[in-house]
């Protein structure tokens, strides 16, 4: 049965290449972001286990998932990670096609310069993603633009760096071996098992706690004259 699952998948990734891989990244980043929420959880509950810890919960709460953290998640894997690196991995075959050291390298470095302003517009995606959602709803009667701009900074300062050693400590002997032995068609099941790690790596980071701040959230809408975007 798993090998009849296994040339099944084989061969949707020769007919529908990017869809099958869309659908792969809906499945792992649903694993890895359920994943980080759960360890954030049991987190949470051992801090608020402390004598000294006055908790917002009681210990008998159980996990629940978040359902509107999840969507983000797949909406990011689904619509830009997944079709922007399918594409960049395929230009590299195009443009090293050899399996020489010198052309695997060459991928691995194009991979991990290709994550720096990828990481970057995760991190400005995540900031913007919940006034979108507002907005989109008629929650507020403007995108804080400003604000989104702060917060996107914020995090690039604090966590990009951090990210991208990560990034770089993960994914570039991951990559090496990827390129080097694995066959084309197969590649996507050789990364599934990593992008588990690092799909629940990347929400940690994302949703990691910020320090308080006294900006205050954008007023609810009132009226329809009012602008979409506020700088």
């Amino acid at each position: 049965m798993l090998k009849r699952a296994l040339l099944r998948y084989t061969s949707a990734l020769q007919t529908h290449p990017l869809r099958t891989n869309v659908a792969s990244a809906f499945v792992i980043f649903s694993i890895g972001d359920v994943s980080a929420q759960y360890l954030e959880f049991k987190e949470r509950k051992k801090r608020e286990s402390k004598p000294s810890f006055v908790p917002y919960t009681t210990q008998d709460d159980p996990f629940v998932v978040d359902g509107n953290r999840l969507f983000k998640i797949i909406n990011w894997s689904v619509f830009i990670y997944t079709p922007i690196f399918y594409k960049l991995y395929a230009h590299f075959d195009r443009r090293w096609p050899k399996k020489t050291p010198v052309s695997v390298f060459k991928k691995v470095l194009g991979a991990s310069i290709s994550a720096v302003p990828t990481n970057a517009i995760f991190f400005g995606y995540n900031a913007a993603y919940p006034y979108l959602m507002d907005f989109a709803c008629g929650e507020i009667d403007r995108i804080p633009v400003q604000k989104i701009k702060q917060d996107t900074a914020r995090k690039i300062s604090d966590d990009l760096g951090t990210t991208i050693k990560a990034s770089m400590t993960l994914w570039w002997p991951v990559n090496a071996a990827n390129f080097a032995f694995v066959p084309g068609t197969y590649r996507a099941l050789w990364t599934s098992a990593f992008s588990v790690v690092w799909s629940t790596y990347l929400s940690l980071v994302a949703h990691k706690s910020a320090p308080c701040t006294n900006v205050q959230r954008p007023q609810r809408r009132e009226t329809n004259m009012s602008p979409a975007l506020a700088n």
